[in-house]
């Protein structure tokens, strides 16, 4: 047990967990409680025969109303706002005053996590309003929506607070022992650990930008990370541990997950193992790396907003079946004033979202909730990359590096686009990868053998990461990185060279600024290449390369009886270019690399499809429902492009041919009518929905 998490415990005695969830069957069809009618009894009523099975209530109110209607229901953001989640009140005075002054003294967090008053306050008010629940148990608890350390993913380098300070010097004394090796790992003079304070971005940037290659010893700035990342997931698992003790057959986790950056505390390895309810973000592939890093059983789910202006009406229908189609346990459908009017008639985004849940009756039970069969692909994140990456990015902008608020970083982020991007890239290469965090790999790969290991963006790895990586290629395994690969260890300090170039097999590794042609997500364009995909790093050689223009790419290795590639191209680009017709050259040269390396590694795609006129879209999801069923869901990956998708339903409902390895017989469980016994299939996609099928092997 951590100290930050002993900490919080002490404050309230007696909080051991007592049981677990409820053992829930249907697919939750959650109605967000904003906005619109009162809530009396006949707007309960009418919500629930407009096919919603449960409602958000607001921390502190009531919840019997609904529950007489027949509603069931989560209790959301428990301890209200102000504490885990910043008001913008709260936060930008900080932030406008730090950007004027750069005085560190002014970064002090309102409601400071590390101070015992407020870890005892926040407890206290969590055990309160779980115990009003009793008598009618919700499925689920938010903790909080949008939580951060920050504001979302804001960078603030929040707190300056003396709990925090302390806090901070206990963290350091734990991992260097004595001031002589702190001051050796930061490259700094400290006379005491009294000395030291947390570093601000400023500080640590005005030592480690100011020259002509990447920073050196990002050390300081990123141990102050690390500790925060600690306090938040400490934080929440002491409220997890509470919350059970009141509600034992309750899931608990967060809404709203800003996706994992430098600032926030949104570490989803630290998160998410102790999580058993949560919905992410769906920005830079978060939504997929909570839900490979997710405990068996866990309820994720999905916010349903309405399209926005110009968007066509059917969107929301087809995030529908997307919340379906991987196996989530339910949806959150914003919000009771954009489902009803004031009069309580359902709009049409509220017809529309009746629509769906009726047209998927049959399927909901049997996909609520099942397991997702990821293919034998990893793909690692590693949290010090993130972080790396953030510092990186934004060397360019001076002082106003402060500006990099969440919505700016989800477009301008490496990090972000490389995990969005090998995400996209396998989905339309008809695969499903499984991500693995970077601080658990080399215990993973002690048991497990994946076919291909993958290192997107991966900055950073401690040596452990690099040994269980060695041997895994020398025992005979598939390694694939994009560019920039361990050129940190896990603490943000740079290394001679890349902690795996020998077995990529490459030399010539240069640190200036002008050889590393990718920032912010966004190759150079002077990087674009003839083949369509375009280069990041000048200088690299390897014996077996492909030379364009003044780049090698394609480097290829044996390293013991095993195989590395090292594309030292921007893959971090797919996810913008896949379903842009006036960049398909792009996305056809990073596809069709990939493919070749997909057959090399002996990865085949477990269902064939085929459809005339499509772009390289159409995602399939193998799961296994909780009765042992086996199912397959077929359907449009594109609803980041929602003109494109409504081009192609303009033509009509779709055509594709289903093939599999072996004999099955298969089933629709839309229209819940047989499809026949076979290896082969023609069936009819309507765009805007799903094929949601269940499949026996017969052989």
């Amino acid at each position: 047990m951590s100290v930050i998490l002993a900490s919080l415990l002490a404050v309230l005695p007696s909080l051991a967990p007592q049981g677990g969830q409820r053992n829930r069957s249907s697919f939750e069809t959650v109605l967000y409680l904003h906005g619109g009618p009162s809530r009396d009894a006949d707007f309960f009523r009418r919500s629930r025969a407009m096919g919603f099975t449960a409602v958000s209530i607001p921390a502190g109110a009531d919840h019997q109303a609904a529950v007489e209607a027949g509603l069931e229901y989560y209790l959301d953001q428990i301890v209200g706002k102000g504490v885990l989640e910043l008001r913008d009140e709260q936060w930008r005075p900080i932030f406008e005053s730090y950007q004027e002054k750069r005085d560190p003294r002014l970064l002090l967090r309102p409601a400071c996590l590390s101070q015992v008053e407020t870890r005892t306050a926040l407890l206290q008010m969590l055990r309160a309003r779980a115990s009003k629940a009793t008598d009618h148990q919700p499925f689920a608890v938010s903790f909080g929506d949008e939580i951060s350390l920050t504001r979302r993913a804001s960078p603030l380098d929040l707190c300056q607070h003396e709990a925090c300070q302390e806090a901070f010097r206990l963290f350091l004394r734990g991992r260097y022992r004595n001031i002589v090796n702190l001051n050796r790992a930061w490259d700094t003079s400290y006379l005491s650990f009294l000395e030291v304070y947390p570093w601000t971005a400023d500080q640590v940037r005005s030592r480690e930008l100011s020259g002509t290659s990447l920073p050196e010893n990002l050390r300081p700035w990123s141990d102050h990370l690390e500790f925060r990342d600690a306090l938040l997931s400490s934080v929440i698992e002491a409220m997890t541990v509470v919350g059970r003790s009141v509600l034992p057959n309750t899931a608990f986790g967060l809404t709203g997950m800003q996706p994992p950056s430098a600032y926030g505390g949104h570490n989803y390895g630290r998160l998410m193992p102790g999580m058993s309810f949560f919905e992410a973000y769906d920005i830079g592939g978060a939504r997929e790396f909570a839900a490979s890093l997710a405990s068996p059983g866990s309820l994720q789910m999905m916010t349903i907003m309405p399209p926005a202006k110009g968007e066509p009406l059917r969107l929301a229908e087809a995030r529908f079946y997307e919340a379906l189609a991987h196996g989530m346990k339910g949806v959150i459908v914003w919000s009771a004033g954009e489902v009803f009017s004031e009069s309580r008639e359902a709009s049409a985004f509220g017809n529309s979202i009746a629509n769906s849940v009726q047209a998927a009756t049959v399927a909901m039970p049997a996909f609520a909730g099942a397991k997702i069969s990821y293919d034998p692909i990893w793909l690692v994140d590693s949290q010090p990359s993130v972080r790396a990456h953030w510092m990186i990015d934004s060397a360019g902008d001076g002082d106003t590096w402060i500006r990099r608020l969440s919505s700016y970083e989800a477009t301008h982020s490496t990090s972000l686009a490389a995990r969005d991007s090998w995400t996209k890239v396998f989905e339309d290469l008809g695969l499903q990868a499984r991500w693995v965090d970077a601080e658990v790999l080399s215990s993973r790969l002690e048991t497990e053998r994946p076919k291909l290991l993958v290192l997107p963006a991966t900055l950073a790895l401690s040596n452990d990461s690099l040994g269980a990586i060695e041997r895994y290629v020398e025992d005979g395994g598939f390694l694939l990185a994009d560019h920039g690969v361990a050129l940190y260890d896990e603490f943000l300090v740079r290394r001679q060279k890349g902690g795996l170039d020998h077995v990529f097999g490459i030399s010539g590794r240069s640190f200036k600024w002008r050889d590393n042609k990718l920032r912010e997500g966004r190759p150079f364009a002077a990087a674009r290449l003839p083949s369509g995909a375009s280069g990041v790093e000048i200088g690299l050689k390897a014996e077996i390369a492909e030379t364009q223009e003044d780049y090698s790419v394609q480097m290829e290795n044996s390293f013991g009886k095993g195989s590395a590639v090292y594309l030292n191209l921007a893959v971090c680009e797919y996810a913008t270019v896949r379903l842009d017709p006036s960049r398909l050259k792009t996305a056809l040269d990073l596809r069709a690399r990939i493919r070749r390396l997909l057959a090399a590694a002996d990865i085949v795609e477990p269902v064939r499809v085929r459809g005339e006129g499509l772009p390289t879209c159409v995602e399939r999801m193998l799961l296994t429902a909780r009765d042992g069923r086996k199912l397959l869901a077929v359907r449009l990956n594109a609803t980041q492009n929602p003109q494109l998708m409504a081009r192609i339903a303009a033509a009509g409902p779709v055509k594709l041919d289903l093939e599999f390895p072996r004999e099955i017989l298969l089933r629709d469980l839309l229209t819940d009518s047989e499809l026949g016994k076979g290896s082969s299939f023609q069936v009819v996609l309507d765009p805007w929905r799903a094929l949601l099928l269940s499949l026996e092997f017969l052989n």
